[in-house]
């Protein structure tokens, strides 16, 4: 089995999210840091696990975005429960809606912080888990831990424009064919489906295709007729 890295104290961490500044700012706050050192660093969960499979060394906690492309933080953190359950996750992100958090808690995450929130901020997150496991804030509370892990995520209501289009997304039809169908332009169509990210922390059309067909949310006959 691969040993963890924990040499002289420091904690070693991982690093996954498509924004290259997120990343270039992570490096800079933990670099000043006497406790955690960033070991592996990747633009999307595919690559982090890719990059884990490899690494001779673990870290002792991923920091995982939920809206990466090609492969989104719930996969992801899935994945590594299953293949390494001794690491810990902490998710670091712009969508903070109840089911995205819940969800990622169910999935095994330890704690959450908003990437609205100051970043330095993530140090005393990494430093709550380094210590007690688990990270309580103002968006994840201990009863929200104790409810996750009882209960599944509860799904966020959607608009009835919302569902449409969540259906329609699992079509081959492009942007302009949907606002031709819906009488709507595409800027409102883009508004949408950033309603839609927001409240389930997926961006890409693909995740938001999963996610319907997942939840049983696709009625392609009223899609397309």
């Amino acid at each position: 089995m691969l040993k963890l890295v924990k040499m002289n104290n420091i904690i070693s961490v991982a690093i996954a999210d498509d924004c290259q500044v997120f990343r270039y700012l992570m490096r800079k706050i933990i670099s000043d840091s006497d406790d955690f050192n960033i070991t592996i660093e990747a633009a999307n969960g595919k690559e982090l696990i890719s990059n884990l499979g490899r690494s001779a060394r673990l870290p002792q906690i991923c920091v995982i975005d939920i809206g990466m492309p090609v492969m989104d933080g719930y996969k992801t953190i899935e994945l590594i429960m299953k293949r390494w359950p001794y690491i810990k996750v902490l998710v670091y992100s712009q969508y903070y809606h109840p089911y995205a958090i819940g969800t990622m808690i169910k999935l095994g995450a330890k704690g959450f912080i908003s990437k609205t929130e100051n970043t330095k901020c993530i140090l005393e997150a990494l430093a709550s888990i380094k210590e007690h496991g688990y990270f309580y804030s103002k968006y994840v509370t201990k009863q929200m831990f104790e409810m996750a892990n009882n209960a599944h995520g509860e799904i966020p209501q959607f608009t009835s424009v919302e569902k449409h289009l969540l259906a329609l997304f699992c079509t081959d039809m492009q942007y302009s064919k949907i606002a031709e169908k819906l009488h709507i332009s595409k800027n409102t169509i883009e508004k949408h489906k950033q309603n839609i990210s927001r409240k389930i922390g997926i961006n890409s059309r693909e995740g938001l295709m999963l996610f319907a067909i997942q939840n049983d949310l696709l009625d392609l006959h009223d899609a397309i007729n």
